[in-house]
């Protein structure tokens, strides 16, 4: 009777509730993000080098590097 009733409504409102909050705040963050600034990387890796090293692989690091600069005042 009313009981099952007043549980079913519970449960099927916990669900949409449950579904709802997350996909509402995925909206608005994808709304929000849409005129977002794409920020350039911080370093720019040129490589990545492997060697074996006494039968373990290594991989090393290659980053980008600039020539001295002067400034004059």
């Amino acid at each position: 009777g009313f009981y099952l009733d007043a549980m079913n409504r519970k449960a099927i409102l916990g669900v949409l509730l449950a579904l709802g909050v997350p996909l509402g705040c995925y909206w608005i963050l994808k709304y929000n993000s849409d005129n977002a600034v794409n920020m350039p990387r911080k370093y720019l890796l040129d490589t990545v080098v492997t060697r074996v090293e006494k039968g373990k692989e290594i991989t090393d690091s290659i980053w980008h590097k600039t020539a001295n600069i002067s400034l004059v005042n």
